[in-house]
């Protein structure tokens, strides 16, 4: 599963989102649907005329069965003018054509991420303790003391991805062992379901979390048995407290972390992604922070899926499927189907769950918010969509 779409990662992205202090993007959503015909003008070029660059000198990939290779690739604007044998390339040649010598090196079309989140820079700055990075405890706990280390006395130390089952050797940290760690930080670290983080003394002491504090509608501050709080926390009703200490990144940061995402996954060869669920963090403010950032033509081409939580809004500033240019176009909607719409397919009205004790685990989205509804046979909505909302047909 996508870390981002995992419902606990989810659910403490929202508790983040709540801090709207820092949701100031610049520029309106709507915005986008009074621009996207103008840039669909200002970027449609004509294929006439002499292409603008030529490539040549090495083998370039097409993917096409019908002509896997080629010898020469001409482009003029943003288009592939000519791609084929050298001397028919050639023919589009001008006065003005650069030619660029591949040397033997390969050319091939760019690679497409078909499935990932802008707002995951929001990790940028947190601590990667997870097994793909630190195969072993004794990994994590260098990352974490070097951490420590480096902070200046009440910095935050922040961690992410730790995953105590399948990490070697690691364990669930006590609080006896993080206030050993870091005595004079704060200390926050988050399990990679999202569902379960861990806090030192000094975190708990900063979100007014004492023993006596209860547990959240839905969350609880674990408690061992003689009634002291164990440092483990569940589900993001009980992150709030720590998160509103927390300090977040301003929507300029977010701006310029978002950039250089781009410029990364340029600099590996990528030159489209496709987000899966705009609106998640910041609902509707995710597309104008989207939108300010693609107006300075980063080097990907940008693809997106509206969240369906956020389809209030989205209609609201009749934000739509199709709507864009080439270089940033809204493409779908991603509703969530989650334990909820299970219950309601099997006959258990919704409202009934808060009463049956199975309150802690994913998050659950009410049906109308979620604007999901059970598949028929056809992939299309059993027995009509209630809702008669567009995201349903």
């Amino acid at each position: 599963m996508c870390i981002v779409c995992n419902s606990g990662i989810a659910a403490f992205l929202e508790a983040t989102a709540s801090r709207r202090d820092f949701l100031k993007y610049a520029g309106s959503a709507s915005a986008f649907v009074a621009t996207s015909a103008d840039l669909n003008l200002a970027r449609a070029q004509s294929l006439d005329g002499p292409a603008d660059v030529i490539f040549r000198g090495g083998p370039i990939l097409t993917m096409s069965g019908g002509m896997p290779r080629a010898e020469a690739l001409a482009i003029r604007g943003e288009r592939i003018l000519a791609i084929g044998r050298m001397q028919e390339v050639e023919t589009g040649r001008g006065s003005d054509t650069r030619i660029v010598n591949l040397d033997g090196r390969t050319l091939l079309p760019g690679l497409i991420d078909p499935h990932m989140h802008f707002i995951s820079v929001l990790f940028d700055d947190w601590i990667d303790v997870g097994p793909i990075t630190t195969p072993n405890n004794d990994a994590v706990q260098t990352k974490l003391h070097d951490a420590v280390h480096a902070a200046k006395a009440g910095d935050w130390i922040r961690a992410q991805q730790f995953d105590p089952s399948i990490t070697r050797n690691a364990h669930a940290p006590t609080l006896a062992e993080l206030d050993t760690l870091s005595p004079d930080n704060p200390f926050f670290m988050l399990e990679s379901n999202g569902h379960v983080a861990y806090v030192n003394t000094k975190a708990l002491q900063l979100a007014g979390v004492t023993r006596d504090t209860p547990d959240p509608p839905t969350a609880r501050f674990l408690r061992g048995p003689n009634g002291e709080l164990t440092g483990r926390i569940e589900e993001s009703a009980a992150f709030s407290p720590f998160m509103r200490k927390m300090p977040l990144p301003s929507a300029a940061e977010m701006s310029t972390r978002t950039r250089q995402l781009f410029d990364r996954a340029a600099s590996v060869g990528c030159t489209a992604l496709h987000d899966c669920g705009i609106g998640l963090f910041g609902g509707t403010s995710d597309l104008a922070l989207l939108k300010s950032v693609m107006q300075d033509k980063p080097p990907v081409r940008y693809r997106g899926m509206l969240i369906s939580t956020a389809m209030d809004g989205w209609e609201k500033m009749d934000i739509k499927p199709g709507q864009g240019d080439d270089w940033f176009r809204v493409d779908g909607v991603k509703a969530f189907s989650m334990a909820q719409t299970r219950l309601i397919l099997y006959g258990l009205p919704a409202c009934q769950l808060s009463g049956s004790g199975h309150t802690r685990g994913a998050k659950l989205h009410p049906r109308e918010a979620n604007r999901s509804h059970p598949p028929g046979p056809s992939g299309r909505m059993a027995g009509g969509c209630p809702c008669q909302r567009r995201c349903c047909h």
